[in-house]
Order: structure tokens, then sequence, then C-alpha cells
């Protein structure tokens, strides 16, 4: 019910009874929550996300979850945001409840609000993965809701972007979606729970403030009270025809495309022959496969892709956004993540492994008499009577070269990955083994030929590939 029918009820029925039946309701008819989950709340201190952690504090017992909480301190207003971080420990605490605390460091308030909602959510994400069955729960509600599809609407957003924020998402549930402001600060006021108010959400600089001070009033007056439930009407049934639609469409996307951990990748065919709207929902579906938040694609950015398709030479790369990239690889698409550990180094000594990210490299010493020579071309033997410990293990980089077995001078590490056939994407995940500036091995390719072992070497060393699951 709108809030006019509902304000009827509250001589009758306390509102924080009403309130918690619509969300009960909500969870139950969207599945947010199910038996033996674990949700954590994402606290800031506002009226939201406080009426969040005391609703959920109350549907406990009846939907048999356990309960925590997690506040991120961005750092951006000095003392109010630690008062913040402070105020949400004491509740946490009043209530019993474990809280985790994250502080982001290098933003500022000129920082876009996508680099820090990214930042935010890599924090939920290592705060998920503590538990079995660990879900986020965030306090967005309707009107976040309504304004999110206003500013996406005239922008030019298209049908995906105008679904606004989902009920759920991987691991991210929004039980209080269903609620206006207005019924969360009733239930505030009635039982007298303490928040804290965010000053930038006065900033007028900011398009969400503008709306929320300058057009909701208007649509209000026009409307009447029930005018969140009208809008909350027309786009279920939007959400409900883009879904027949795009379900649709991925049943003949999943027929085109091959599927790695971590890529997608189709023909240039298959893509050119896809509708102008297919191609759109076809990013949409590439991107929400490989990469976990949600990211709208604006038709400029189709346009260039467009353009980039058609006249980009092989191992030319697009970039959507810093963590969204597509490399054009013959006649194929390869929608993919980009390498997180490029520039990164670790140190390997005899006895230990390291991990590079997607895969682990050990070193061991073994007697020449022990070695058994095989196959597998994750496992090799090299000479150690000229290594310098620690040896590094790092990726390829520009104007990398060494010695490869069986050749007789070096060779650009970037001309033997081309004689390999072996595209950039896959380069950028192969791990090399140096001493010092020396490369001793490609991983999973070629030794160098400068410690092959010999009826000379004195020490011999095993090194192996494993790779992450």
């Amino acid at each position: 019910p709108g809030f006019e029918s509902l304000r009827r009820y509250i001589n009758i029925i306390p509102f924080f009874i009403v309130l918690s039946k619509k969300v009960t309701a909500f969870i139950k008819s969207n599945s947010l929550i199910l038996p033996n989950d674990h949700i954590i709340v994402a606290v800031s201190g506002g009226r939201d996300s406080i009426s969040l952690l005391y609703l959920l504090q109350s549907l406990k017992t009846k939907f048999k979850f356990t309960l925590s909480a997690v506040h991120v301190n961005h750092g951006l207003r000095g003392q109010e945001s630690d008062a913040d971080e402070r105020f949400v420990k004491t509740i946490c605490d009043s209530l019993g409840m474990d809280c985790s605390f994250h502080g982001l460091s290098g933003f500022t308030k000129d920082s876009g609000e996508n680099s820090l909602r990214i930042a935010r959510y890599d924090k939920f994400e290592k705060e998920a993965i503590k538990f079995k069955n660990g879900k986020i729960a965030t306090a967005h509600h309707l009107d976040d809701q309504l304004e999110t599809y206003l500013m996406r609407m005239f922008k030019g957003s298209g049908p995906k972007g105008l679904l606004g924020i989902p009920e759920k998402r991987g691991k991210y549930i929004r039980p209080l979606l269903g609620c206006s402001r207005r019924e969360i600060d009733q239930y505030c006021k009635e039982e007298n729970l303490l928040f804290r108010d965010d000053s930038s959400n006065a900033e007028t600089n900011k398009l969400r403030n503008k709306i929320r001070s300058h057009l909701t009033p208007v649509l209000d007056g026009l409307f009447g009270d029930d005018y969140l439930l009208l809008f909350s009407k027309s786009h279920n049934a939007l959400k409900g025809f883009y879904k027949e639609y795009f379900d649709s469409n991925i049943i003949h996307f999943e027929k085109l495309v091959i599927k790695d951990k971590d890529q997608l990748v189709i023909t240039k065919s298959d893509w050119l022959a896809f509708s102008k709207y297919q191609k759109h929902h076809f990013l949409e579906y590439c991107f929400s496969y490989i990469y976990d938040l949600p990211f709208m694609i604006q038709s400029g950015q189709l346009n260039e892709f467009t353009r980039f398709v058609d006249s980009a030479k092989t191992g030319s790369q697009f970039q959507f956004s810093e963590n969204q990239k597509v490399l054009k690889d013959r006649l194929q698409l390869v929608f993919f993540i980009p390498q997180q550990n490029q520039d990164k180094c670790w140190e390997l000594n005899v006895g230990q492994n390291v991990n590079c990210g997607h895969c682990f490299i050990s070193l061991k010493r073994v007697e020449e008499k022990k070695i058994q020579l095989s196959d597998n071309p994750n496992i090799e033997f090299i000479s150690g009577d000229n290594l310098n410990f620690p040896l590094i293990v790092r990726f390829w980089r520009k104007g990398d070269f060494f010695y490869p077995l069986g050749n007789t001078g070096k060779q650009k590490l970037s001309d033997f990955f081309v004689n390999q056939k072996i595209d950039v994407l896959e380069k950028s995940k192969i791990p090399l083994l140096l001493t010092g500036n020396e490369i001793i091995w490609v991983g999973g390719k070629r030794i160098s030929e400068l410690y092959k072992v010999t009826n000379e070497s004195k020490t011999v060393y095993k090194i192996e590939i494993e790779k992450v699951s």
C-alpha cells in the first residue's frame, strides 16, 4: 500500500509492524534471504542504513539467518567521517553485533562517484567471502530508484539503464527497495532511532541532490502522496517486459560465445549479424559475465565500438572502462578483464611458492639422479649454479628478451610470443622467472639456454606452475 493508505492504520497498528510486514513480503517475493544465509548490512550511519540494520535484526529469527555489519570510511569529510565510524561502532556494540570497519585512502571530494563506488564494493566483496552464504544488504529504497530512473532517462540511457537498481544482484540484496523515504523517516521517528546526517547530501552540485530537493516535491504536488506507488507499478512492468526480451536474447547469445573464467569470445561475423539493440544487449551480457559490478553501455560508446570492429587492426584493444576491455584478435572479439598484477614483482626462494594472481610458482632443489622428465610444460628443471637469490617472478614487459632453449642467440620475448602464436591476452598471463635481469623461464613455454641442466651442473632446481582454481 501507499503511504497514505498506511497512515490510516497508524493509530491501530504500530508503524514498526506495518513496515516490518512490508519488508518481509518484499524479501519473500524476491527470494532475497534464504535459511542459513549470513547477511552483512552496509551501514553508513545514516537513517536508511540504520533502519535496515534494526529491521533485519528483528527478522533474524523469522528468516533463520545470521547478521553482521560493515562500515566503509571514505575519509572525505575529515572529522565528520570519523564520527560516523564511531557512531556505527556504538550502535553495533549496543546490538551485540559484529561490525568490520574499512578505510579508503587516496580519494578526495573531486573523486568520481564510480571510482568511490568500485573501491567501496571491493571492501564489501572481501567481507562477503568471509562467510558461507554471505550476502551484502544495502539500504537503497524506492526514492533512490526513482532518482536513478530520472537521471538515466535524461542522460539518454538504454532500456537496461532505466531498470535502475535491482532487488538483488549476485551477493547484493536491497530489502528496502519497496519502501519510500517517507516511510523510513516515520519508522525512525516512532522507534526513536538515532542516526547521522551526511552533510554531503545537501551539496547542490550533485545531480541526485538536485532531483531530491527540486524535482521530487513537484512530483509529489502534481500526483499526490501515492506517486511513488504509481511509479513502482510502471517500473515493474518495464522490468518484466525487459526480462522476457533479454532472456530470449540470452538463449541466442549463449550459442554463439566461448566462455572462460575471465573472458568471452565471439566471432566478428556473429557480432556484425546482431541488430543495433542486440549489440547493446550483448555488450551488457558480456560485461555482466566477466565483471560483477553493473555497467551501462552509452550510445556513443556503441558507435565508437562499431567503428573499432570495422577498422581496427588485429591486436588492438577497445576500452569501455578501466575494468572492461575488448581485444580484436583476427576474426574474433575477446571481452576480458585486464590483468591486475601486470607491473608487480614477487620474490621466490628455494622451498617457497608465490601466488602471482592466477597461478602458483614453486622452486625446489633436487638431486640430478631424481630428475624425472615429463611432457608437462608446467614443470621444468634448471641449473642453479649461477642463480642469484631471491629469484623474481613477474609478467612480460616491453623490451624483454631471453635465450630460448635450442637457440644460439637471444630473442625478443615479443617475437617469441608471435612465433608461438600467443596472443596479447595470453602473454599478459604468462609468468616469467628471472635471476637479476635475466629470464630463466617463460612459464609453461621455454627455459633459457643459459640455465639448462648439463653434466657439469652442480645444483639442479625443479620449477613448477600450478593454476589457481
